[in-house]
């Protein structure tokens, strides 16, 4: 369903949540998300991992510890679970469920990461059109504070994900249902409960888009978004920033696309650029890889 890339003492890994089997798979890339990688399990945890289970992000924490978030779940089923791996990801975690925290219904994409002193994760209700704050004030090993934002405007959302530009926090979610992009403006700190929200219209290049991220790259923003059903990827380009006018760019289905699931985030090594895409009805990843430049020879002047 959904993917999380992570670096640890200069070995790559991803882990992978799969939808129906209720687990965690980790590919082991060694020292290049190039590579082919090995896969295995994290554990058996079918007894605290729900059928269905969605959004995942792993994360190094101040007390040197590796957690990975996971939500999913519906029908009552719904969860936040925390895996600990300690000091590395090549370990066996140890599994803590929380419940469902924040009123959380089908929560789908989940998004992890650190505002000032303190970890806040969101994620995106389905079946509810709402998201889900947490505020981890003690730490990703304990439980969090949760808050349900009922925003307005959202239509059966998915991919979610938080963009701060000039001091100003923005969140962009997919919207399943009517096949279009909201953007939601939170200030100056996403602690703020009433952000304000615009749609941004139905674009024909969106196609029931399923997640999203965004990168800056190049003193510009873009973003890539996942078609479900037609099996490709849009590229947004933010050409005079977050606020100006988008352009969308269907680049295809690259890398063999089927019902595109979960986006990673984008991974810059260096000056390379990687995305993996989780294709859920065929159970493969596809990996989109932007190259460093490869110019043999750059044009100079001897003049003053």
């Amino acid at each position: 369903a959904f993917i999380a890339i992570a670096e640890d003492s200069g070995q790559y890994y991803s882990f992978i949540t799969n939808h129906v089997s209720r687990s965690i798979t980790r590919n082991s890339f060694g020292n290049s998300l190039l590579n082919t990688p090995v896969s295995d399990s994290v554990g058996d945890f079918k007894t605290l991992i729900p059928e269905h289970v969605e959004g995942i992000q792993v994360k190094k924490d101040i007390d040197g510890n590796w957690y990975g978030l996971v939500v999913g779940g519906l029908g009552g089923d719904e969860k936040l679970i925390c895996f600990n791996f300690r000091k590395s990801l090549k370990n066996t975690p140890t599994v803590t469920s929380y419940g469902n925290l924040g009123n959380m219904a089908y929560p789908v994409d989940f998004y992890l990461f650190k505002e000032n002193t303190y970890w806040v994760g969101f994620t995106a209700n389905y079946n509810n059109n709402t998201i889900t704050r947490f505020d981890f004030v003690n730490g990703l090993a304990n439980k969090p504070n949760a808050t349900n934002l009922n925003i307005g405007g959202l239509d059966h959302p998915c991919g979610i994900c938080p963009f701060i530009e000039n001091g100003t926090w923005y969140m962009f979610i997919t919207n399943f249902g009517s096949h279009s992009i909201s953007k939601l403006n939170f200030g100056s700190s996403l602690m703020n409960l009433k952000p304000s929200q615009v749609n941004l219209g139905v674009i024909p290049e969106l196609d029931s888009p399923f997640d999203i991220t965004l990168i800056r790259d190049c003193n510009q923003t873009f973003g890539f978004v996942g078609n479900r059903y037609s099996n490709n990827i849009v590229r947004l380009d933010f050409p005079q920033g977050i606020n100006g006018n988008i352009m969308y760019n269907n680049i295809g289905n690259i890398g063999n696309l089927f019902h595109p699931h979960g986006i990673s985030d984008v991974n810059r090594v260096e000056n390379e650029i990687f995305v993996f895409v989780a294709n859920i009805d065929d159970h493969t990843l596809s990996r989109l890889y932007f190259s460093t430049c490869t110019e043999p020879s750059i044009l100079t002047s001897t003049a003053r």
